[in-house]
């Protein structure tokens, strides 16, 4: 097993903030960037995926966790829902503002740190009948990761879906990428790659016995839309039971 080597958040944060203030299209958080119809193509294959996944729970209340530039906003709207992003970036959510408005009324966007959601979760708008977490996991510290599933778990509601979509290491471990200097990108980069064995073995610690069920995992996207040879995208759905809800205990954040 390889060494937990833990990223630094200031060096991530840097990262966005130059993302956030450049920020032009979806190229600012799907990547791409010498060829932004890459990210194009993501954003049309994921949303094509999802949204069957999500069917009536759409027109509920949906949490975005990490939203980025709120790409799901203007789809959640049109679904008849209302949304609510968050991310700990400002120059980011500036920008989400800024290219999705408020969609009739039907989104807003917030600066919040996901590390921080246990503490915000009481007054946030729920219970969520969508929660989603998209690349986000992988900016992150194992221990931040847990506290916010632990989260989830406390605002979902009790037929909710929650869709998490990460890049997984296809090596025997992890791959942690520590002021990686990516030419792609033309910055300095870090990321933790967990395996999907890992995310498995925090859904069934932690989501599981709160009543949710891994209803679909794949890979989300084809060979030619991956820009690493040793990860992959893959997205995981987990739906709550309410039969299940009632009667299992729930574990409070740390």
């Amino acid at each position: 097993m390889q060494q937990r080597i833990e990223i630094d958040y200031k060096q991530v944060e840097d990262f966005f903030r130059a993302r956030g203030e450049n920020a032009a299209g979806l190229t600012a958080t799907m990547y791409g960037d010498q060829d932004p119809t890459v990210a194009a193509r993501r954003d049309e294959v994921e949303k094509a995926r999802v949204l069957p996944l999500l069917g009536a729970l759409a027109q509920g209340n949906v949490l975005e966790i990490g939203c980025g530039l709120g790409r799901w906003a203007p789809v959640i709207a049109a679904s008849g829902g209302r949304y609510l992003g968050f991310d700990r970036s400002k120059e980011l959510i500036e920008a989400a503002r800024r290219l999705q408005g408020d969609c009739g009324g039907r989104a807003s966007f917030e600066v919040l740190d996901a590390c921080e959601l246990h503490r915000a979760a009481p007054s946030l708008p729920g219970p969520f009948q969508v929660v989603l977490v998209t690349a986000l996991l992988l900016y992150l510290n194992d221990a931040d990761c847990e506290n916010i599933l632990r989260s989830i778990v406390l605002l979902a509601a009790e037929d909710a879906l929650v869709y998490i979509r990460e890049p997984v290491s296809l090596l025997e471990d992890r791959l942690t990428l520590v002021n990686h200097y990516s030419e792609e990108l033309r910055a300095h980069y870090n990321a933790v790659y967990r395996t999907e064995r890992e995310y498995r073995e925090w859904f069934s610690t932690l989501l599981l016995p709160a009543g949710f069920v891994l209803a679909e995992t794949d890979f989300i996207f084809d060979k030619q839309l991956h820009n690493r040879a040793e990860t992959r995208h893959r997205f995981f759905a987990l739906k709550r039971s309410a039969a299940l809800t009632g009667a299992l205990p729930r574990e409070e954040p740390r």
